[in-house]
């Protein structure tokens, strides 16, 4: 019975965090992008406090004693503590904890519990320098710029803004403060005190027709 309320529970988060990148998306495609409007981000902020607040309501509920933090709320927590100004969409886009990489230099992201997904195929692939996707709640994408198959973040890592594809520039733009990326993951150019990390990587192979990226499970 309980296993079934967490599974409920956090499905519900699953689609909450769907609704937000949905909004982000759209607040990003709108002409005024590069300065996120002062309500769209405390929206967000409002959000994510309404669903840490029930997800703690309903574990106090199920487990009064508990000796630690149990696992789907903790990654509720995860999200909480990256939310501050516009970051909290970082949060809301990295899957809830469910990716995790090894330093701020880049890396790459080691799924928990992951399983190789298909993304795109070898044709997509051959003909196109870079191909998004976006499954399992994660966004990335697929480029062969180098000569080798390659799997990137598509998520900036400086305010988790979800990153455009510039094929005919060979480039990734971020919407929010004008940071751009090249398909290899590195900072081209960005206004910025500090320049952001590079992309991170994902674990990639070739299987049949198709091209698989390790993602965490839906």
């Amino acid at each position: 019975m309980l296993r079934r309320r967490h599974r409920d529970t956090t499905r519900r988060h699953a689609r909450t965090i769907k609704q937000m990148r949905a909004s982000i998306q759209q607040a990003a495609s709108s002409p005024d992008a590069a300065a996120p409007r002062e309500e769209f981000v405390t929206g967000l902020h409002q959000r994510l406090r309404a669903e840490i607040e029930s997800q703690t309501d309903s574990y106090n509920t199920e487990q009064p004693a508990p000796s630690r933090p149990h696992p789907h709320r903790r990654r509720v927590l995860q999200i909480a503590a990256g939310a501050t100004g516009a970051a909290a969409l970082f949060a809301a886009g990295d899957k809830v904890g469910q990716l995790r990489t090894p330093d701020s230099s880049g890396g790459t992201l080691n799924p928990e519990a992951g399983r190789w997904t298909p993304v795109a195929t070898q044709a997509e692939v051959t003909a196109h320098p870079a191909v998004t996707f976006s499954v399992a709640n994660v966004d990335g994408v697929i480029t062969t710029d180098t000569g080798r198959l390659a799997a990137l973040s598509g998520i900036c890592t400086h305010q988790g803004c979800l990153l455009r594809l510039d094929a005919a520039q060979r480039r990734l733009d971020c919407p929010c403060h004008a940071t751009t990326f090249s398909l290899t993951g590195e900072v081209l150019h960005h206004a910025l005190p500090k320049a952001p990390p590079p992309l991170p990587h994902l674990q990639v192979r070739e299987r049949g027709d198709h091209i698989e990226v390790l993602l965490p499970p839906e």
